[in-house]
């Protein structure tokens, strides 16, 4: 048995709507991901800056307490030498 003609067309017109969309459901799917992915990307970049600005202010913070101790135990070295030549 065949079927007629009209019966065909509108089988195949189905099977097309179908695949139309699952086309689009996939789209939709994957500009939610790409959505999900900038979003992400831009709180990367934005924590990244944080992590910088962060890091910066900490070898800044080291840097200056090591530079303030060096200095003292210079001062105090300078300080016993001056003793030590004003006693000769």
């Amino acid at each position: 048995m065949t079927e007629a003609p009209e019966n065909l067309v509108l089988v195949h017109l189905r099977r097309l709507e179908e695949k139309v969309d699952k086309l689009t459901k996939n789209q939709v799917e994957l500009h939610q991901a790409v959505t999900t992915n900038l979003q992400y990307t831009q709180r990367l970049g934005v924590r990244m800056g944080e992590l910088r600005d962060d890091l910066e202010v900490m070898l800044k913070a080291e840097t200056m307490g090591a530079s303030l101790s060096w200095r003292r135990e210079l001062e105090g070295r300078l300080d016993a030498l001056e003793s030590e030549l004003r006693k000769i």
